[in-house]
């Protein structure tokens, strides 16, 4: 007989509005924290916007992160549940699971906002680093929409790495993105391990055949840092950044990660494109000024350099659903067989395997 958990399964999938199979990314931020910070990795979801659910395995190294808690993205909204939960403490593996408890997707789906948030406290020395994995190393990775159990068409894992505690240290962190075709993209640009700053110089190099550069907005550190980008040749991939404090009264420190600018770029690229954003020599060199009297240069210790993706909007992506089925011996039982993804099906062919002894 079949179970009461396949039957509801079911009905609920089938009662729902069918909708076009996206191709859904999940994207894991790279961070950078010193030892003994507490810091947070953002989860994005991109082009899946009748989400219902999600489980899966997060891995991470536990020599150089213990795991805290996680923050509920905005992407959720007040009908979805969000748990994580380690096992045992301190084996590097979490285990994460939403769901919609009313059956209903979320209708004001906003595309690439963060979907969860981890929190970690790093343990690690300088030097040391850890991957942020999701995979099915403990449970399945399942998405679900109205069209039943998914999968990803991109994972995008990421990172943690320790960098040194020292004071005039800088450090520079560029995100990873991603986005459509025609999509506008705000690139953030993050820096710490300064303290004071009085200016900054630099080359922001990326693929002028993926994206084109617009605009540089401030981040937030406040008014008086006068923020200015010059492409010389417009379309040339090199953007030359420029940074000063406007009042020598209002100096910044930047010893915890701040947002020290925003880049803005419009997505040329196919889908499949992706382009590099590198912060480096190339135009002009890049330097970091701490103490404008003394004219204290500092070297930069670590540039952490982000991309942007280009993915597709939509495509045939076909799922195969093969039910499970609980009976007793002697029963007859029916197994059915679901597809979705496809908006056309003109034939198929496989092979079923099962245990003849049963």
């Amino acid at each position: 007989m079949r179970t009461l958990t396949s039957l509801i399964f079911f009905l609920f999938l089938f009662n729902l509005p069918a909708q076009a199979q996206n191709c859904p990314t999940i994207l894991f931020e790279d961070v950078t924290g010193a030892q003994g910070d507490t810091v947070i990795v953002d989860v994005y979801l991109s082009d899946f916007p009748s989400f219902l659910g999600l489980q899966g395995t997060i891995n991470y190294d536990p020599a150089v992160l213990s795991f805290v808690d996680h923050i509920t993205g905005e992407l959720l909204g007040p009908n979805f549940t969000f748990a994580t939960n380690e096992p045992v403490t301190g084996t590097g593996q979490i285990l994460i699971s939403g769901t919609s408890f009313d059956g209903l997707p979320r209708q004001d789906y906003m595309e690439s906002n963060v979907l969860f948030s981890l929190v970690f406290v790093i343990e690690g020395g300088q030097g040391s680093s850890s991957a942020i994995v999701f995979d099915d190393s403990f449970i399945a990775i399942q998405l679900i929409n109205d069209l039943g159990v998914t999968g990803f068409c991109d994972i995008i894992d990421g990172s943690i790495s320790t960098t040194a505690q020292a004071q005039n240290c800088p450090i520079v962190t560029l995100e990873d993105k991603i986005g459509f075709a025609g999509d506008t993209i705000i690139m953030d640009m993050y820096l710490s391990g300064i303290s004071p700053l009085q200016g900054f110089q630099g080359t922001i190099v990326y693929d002028p055949a993926v994206l084109t550069f617009i605009s540089i907005e401030e981040g937030d550190v406040g008014s008086d840092v006068r923020l200015s980008a010059n492409e010389s040749v417009t379309g040339s991939g090199e953007v030359s950044l420029f940074g000063f404090q406007d009042s020598a009264d209002e100096i910044n420190t930047f010893n915890e990660t701040a947002l020290l600018a925003k880049l803005a770029f419009v997505v040329e690229g196919a889908s499949g494109s992706s382009s590099d954003i590198v912060f480096d020599n190339t135009a002009i060199d890049v330097l970091f000024v701490s103490d404008a009297q003394s004219g204290s240069d500092e070297a930069v210790c670590a540039i952490i350099n982000g991309s942007i993706t280009v993915e597709a909007q939509s495509q045939d992506c076909p799922v195969i659903l093969i039910e499970d089925i609980v009976g007793e011996v002697g029963d007859t039982v029916a197994v059915d067989v679901y597809l979705s993804g496809m908006t056309t099906l003109l034939g198929v062919q496989g092979t079923f395997n099962y245990d003849p002894s049963l």
